[in-house]
């Protein structure tokens, strides 16, 4: 029985025409998606292909050959482009690269457009061209020149790159769009098998099924579009809401090792690579807690972030990334920017604790941490003093000097206090030109020692403003317990502080006055 495989084969390929134009029409139908306009591309450029090869086995002379080989052109050269860009924009690695690569990969496309329409002129696409008739019917020879197997060369780069590409996403991705990886992969092998049957010779008389292949690629990625809608939902989709939000996002799966991050996280740990993925997510960013890694519930923190300039704050949510059967997969750790918004409850913070000239702590936010501090050393029978503090003659400076002066003044005396006492005293600011200090832990022995080294320590300094040195001094009056008791009040040690207070300025300032238990002034 004859079979006529040139009939066989030209009814297959206006077939191939007719599918790859009707996907192509469906393809419109998603414009508005990423990767669409490629998909269209690559199946109007199999349909020139398939079309024209059609009419190339159809002709029975050399000048009809040549002619369907022009419209085979118009498609041939730009498949690779077309696949390589579907391989990209799918997988999403197109998002990292420039506008130009994307133009770069149609100027190959381009030259073997312009140098197979003008070979009659130079000979790099074909050498020479004519009918082998040793065929039943009429078939192309061609004896190829240099661009050709140039053209051959990239083809082959460019499909076997999406294969790659198509794989590597088959490895990194989970759960159902696992499917639409494999469909992806899987469909891009088809041309290679119909390659290989061609160049090893299988096909009767040297027919290209090639134009078939390709054709039967469009029902696949089809099923990809509709079925698992391609172009609607990740990987794609990522292009649109993990790469672009604001909000640095890493994923882990469950042995903590880092799967994948977006541009924002890029920018914020500058040691994330696309080789890093697979590492230990700890040996990548080493700044995550612990807690976040171990906890097998979802958990948010807060933490620092070195920046260029100054740390960023960061609140950062761990939330479990879980199957159909709700095993747990891994983690998505998000990092949202909370740096503007600490640094206003910080700056609130200060202007209801510190005061506003000195810097150190107002009246209202003093006696709340004395409060503090005297319920603890009531539960312990410790210790603690109060030191009161007052400039001598601080009036005269304002009258001499002016209100800015006596403002340097307070500023530069509450900076030699704060120097001078130990961390862990608390300084604050009592009145106009009064300072209060607390001392923990602190018997009015030791107090008095300590308000003696203020004294001498503000003696000595040296205040400069508008070219003036100028001197203050202060008289301090001391109270405390060796252990706080029952009926023991801040007001109450505050009020014995002041009359010591008083004590010091009656014996003429710039001296340091106690408060004995019998409520005695002793003066030094």
């Amino acid at each position: 029985m004859h079979i006529d495989f040139r009939s066989i084969t030209i009814v297959c390929l206006f077939l191939s025409c007719s599918l790859t134009l009707l996907m192509a029409l469906c393809g419109t139908r998603r414009l508005h998606a990423a990767g669409a306009k490629a998909y269209i591309g690559l199946m109007l450029s199999v349909a020139l292909y398939s079309l024209g090869y059609a009419l190339e086995l159809s002709s029975t002379t050399l000048e009809g050959i040549i002619a369907s080989l022009r419209i085979e052109y118009l498609g041939i050269p730009f498949i690779p482009a077309f696949w390589i860009i579907i391989a990209l924009q799918y997988t999403g690695f197109g998002k990292a690269l420039p506008r130009r690569v994307f133009i770069g990969v149609f100027i190959i496309p381009f030259i073997t457009l312009i140098l197979h329409y003008t070979n009659s002129y130079h000979h790099l696409y074909y050498k020479a061209i004519y009918l082998n008739n040793a065929a039943p019917f009429p078939i192309a020879h061609i004896s190829k020149g240099l661009w050709y197997h140039i053209n051959i060369f990239y083809l082959n780069i460019c499909i076997l790159a999406g294969n790659i590409i198509f794989l590597r996403m088959v490895v990194r991705t989970a759960g159902p769009f696992r499917k639409q990886a494999i469909t992806m992969f899987t469909t891009s092998l088809v041309p290679w098998i119909g390659n290989f049957v061609y160049q090893s010779g299988l096909t009767p008389y040297g027919i290209d099924i090639i134009p078939i292949t390709l054709a039967l690629t469009g029902p696949s990625f089809a099923i990809a579009l509709f079925r698992f809608r391609l172009f609607d939902v990740v990987p794609i989709a990522r292009e649109t809401v993990f790469e672009i939000m604001d909000d640095p996002v890493l994923i882990m799966d469950n042995k903590a090792r880092l799967a994948d991050f977006n541009n924002a996280a890029a920018a914020v740990f500058p040691e994330l690579h696309r080789d890093r993925i697979g590492c230990r997510i700890h040996n990548v960013c080493r700044d995550i807690p612990d807690q976040l890694l171990e906890n097998q519930c979802d958990a948010c923190l807060k933490m620092e972030i070195p920046g260029h300039d100054e740390p960023s704050i960061f609140e950062i949510r761990s939330i479990s990334i879980t199957s159909s059967n709700r095993r747990t997969m891994g983690k998505l750790i998000i990092f949202h920017d909370v740096t503007s918004q600490q640094r206003y409850v910080n700056t609130l913070r200060n202007l209801a604790t510190k005061d506003a000239l000195t810097g150190i702590a107002n009246r209202r936010h003093f006696f709340e941490k004395s409060q503090e501090e005297l319920g603890r050393a009531k539960r312990y029978n410790a210790p603690v003093s109060f030191i009161l503090i007052d400039l001598d003659h601080f009036k005269k400076i304002n009258d001499e000097y002016g209100h800015q002066a006596g403002d340097e003044v307070l500023r530069s005396t509450a900076s030699v206090f704060r120097n001078t006492l130990r961390s862990y005293d608390i300084l604050g600011r009592y009145g106009g030109e009064e300072f209060i200090v607390l001392m923990p832990e602190t018997p009015p022995e030791d107090a008095m020692h300590l308000a003696e080294r203020l004294r001498i320590h503000l003696e000595k300094h040296v205040i400069e403003y508008s070219g003036l040195a100028l001197h203050v001094t202060a008289s301090f009056g001391v109270a405390g317990t060796e252990s706080v008791k029952t009926d023991d009040s801040v007001d109450s040690l505050i009020k014995n502080a002041d009359l010591a207070l008083y004590a010091a300025k009656n014996m003429g300032r710039n001296r340091v006055s106690s408060h004995d238990k019998a409520d005695c002034l002793v003066s030094l």
